[in-house]
């Protein structure tokens, strides 16, 4: 029975340890919901790699523009660039560029009572009603939240009056109400077709995957991994979909020294191998529907959605 009792504890541990990711990882994409009259409108922001910003070594993030006028069935989507933001990590802190400068946003290595600086901006038209430029972020507690299948330290912090970042923050990714500064008083405000963001629906990096955020999220997948780095072949590069045993591939990817990963839809890695051969056994995986990744040096250059029988 001693024996017995000892194998349980190594196999259910009562402990969780947190996720945690780099804020710079590669391929880090944030997909976040807008405010919309019309419409349903999202702002993707990507890593779109390296660049020099007043002597300071910063990363591109590429910011598009994306809506639904007509979502059952899903029709009258527009995808459009819309600028690029510079930012950089120092230690556990993110700093953007605006306004001439570079201005603290995140610090992650915060903890319960600690608090940082921020900045207003002029991104909406309701920062006219700001009467204050800075604000204090305040974190009241730290907890650890599960989204999907990840677990990630979640800062809760205290309501604002002038600038906020959202009542929370996922250490490593951001706030997942909007992703700069926005005045506390906003509301409703509408600026120009794109209007305010409400919150992040879901999150990727190329050593995660994906990671849904927010429950009611539609399309997330799609959207936030429809870039130039992932390759649409003509046809599917696997093969039979649906499946109950096993996956081909394409020769475009078997046998050329890439890595796949098999996600389901909230994020769980299912498998994580490097070398994809002329077949993969896929029999261990329960039933429903799972997002394959092929990858080349940690970059995803194929993405497709796999259903197990």
């Amino acid at each position: 029975m001693k024996n017995y009792i000892i194998i349980l504890l190594v196999c259910f541990p009562f402990f969780v340890n947190a996720q945690t990711t780099e804020w710079d990882a590669p391929g880090a994409s944030w997909l976040y919901r807008v405010t919309s009259m019309s419409s349903v409108e999202y702002l993707k922001y990507q890593s779109a790699g390296d660049t020099i910003v007043n002597s300071q070594a910063a990363k591109k993030i590429d910011v598009w523009q994306i809506s639904f006028y007509n979502t059952n069935p899903v029709q009258g989507r527009i995808e459009e660039f819309v600028h690029t933001e510079y930012m950089y990590t120092s230690g556990d802190s993110v700093f953007r560029y605006q306004d001439g400068t570079f201005v603290l946003i995140y610090d992650f290595g915060v903890q319960t009572g600690d608090s940082w600086t921020i900045r207003g901006n002029e991104d909406y038209l309701c920062h006219e009603f700001a009467t204050q430029n800075t604000d204090i972020i305040s974190v009241e507690s730290i907890d650890n939240e599960q989204f999907g299948d990840y677990e990630f330290d979640v800062m809760n912090i205290a309501q604002n009056e002038h600038w906020s970042l959202g009542d929370k923050i996922i250490r490593g990714i951001g706030s997942t109400t909007n992703m700069f500064p926005q005045h506390a008083e906003c509301g409703g405000v509408v600026d120009g077709g794109v209007g305010l963001l409400e919150r992040l629906d879901c999150y990727y990096n190329d050593v995660l995957g994906f990671v849904g955020i927010d429950a009611d999220t539609q399309f997330c997948f799609d959207l936030i991994t429809n870039n130039e780095t992932v390759i649409q072949a003509e046809y599917g590069a696997i093969f039979p979909n649906p499946t109950s045993a096993i996956i081909c591939f394409s020769n475009n990817y078997a046998n050329k020294n890439l890595h796949i990963k098999i996600f389901d839809t909230q994020g769980k890695l299912y498998l994580n191998q490097e070398n994809i051969t002329e077949n993969i056994d896929v029999r261990h995986l329960p039933s429903g529907v799972y997002l394959v990744n092929i990858l080349d040096e940690n970059k995803v250059i194929f993405t497709q959605k796999m259903v197990k029988m």
